[in-house]
């Protein structure tokens, strides 16, 4: 895309697009993103119920009290739960103490900077426990970014998108771990009732 507007963006991805990529993106930003999209597509070894029929529980770490307030309450009206936290560590703890589905994680923390804490809650997933980690900054660095898709983190989103480009993409990482985990819990279910038809 040449320069769509971010309602422009924010409405494809609420049409189910996975991704919104510009022309400003450069090869290797291109390539990243599409490497994290298809790092989503890996067979896991369980299939917990993506949401259980409850609300989601998204983890917000942001040093921005304001700013994490107005993304706190956008969240909510999409009737996520959400657990914040003002730095890493205890954003950190949370992540330690309550499972959740999302991470969204300021880039510039105090303390404990804002890619390590992406890299430690990365480390916490599993093929039983997997669920998606966004970097949401102000700042719109190429090495950042390199870095934090390196780090395995799933999406990039910058402050000055605006909540309604925010809001999309944020779904759109949701619904895309949640139909990869359909498509696998599908997939096995053919291929055993597929084994228990042919042992018959």
């Amino acid at each position: 895309l040449a320069a769509p507007s971010t309602e422009i963006m924010a409405a494809w991805l609420d049409g189910g697009a996975d991704a919104c990529l510009t022309l400003h993106h450069d090869d290797d930003a291109l390539l990243l993103r599409l490497r994290a999209l298809l790092r989503q597509t890996r067979e896991p070894t369980e299939l917990r119920p993506w949401s259980d029929g409850r609300r989601l529980r998204i983890l917000a770490i942001d040093d921005d009290a304001i700013y994490l307030d107005l993304l706190c309450a956008e969240l909510e009206h999409d009737t996520h739960e959400v657990l914040t936290a003002l730095d890493g560590e205890t954003g950190l703890r949370l992540a330690r103490l309550a499972p959740f589905d999302c991470a969204i994680i300021d880039r510039r923390l105090p303390g404990l900077d804002g890619l390590e804490v992406c890299r430690q809650i990365a480390g916490m997933r599993d093929d039983t426990n997997w669920f998606p980690i966004a970097v949401l900054t102000a700042l719109d660095d190429v090495v950042d970014r390199q870095v934090a898709f390196e780090l395995g983190i799933d999406e990039f989103m910058l402050k000055s998108d605006g909540m309604t480009l925010i809001r999309a993409r944020i779904a759109a990482v949701i619904r895309r771990r949640a139909m990869v985990t359909a498509r696998w819990r599908i997939a096995r279910a053919l291929a055993e009732s597929g084994a228990a038809a042919a042992e018959a």
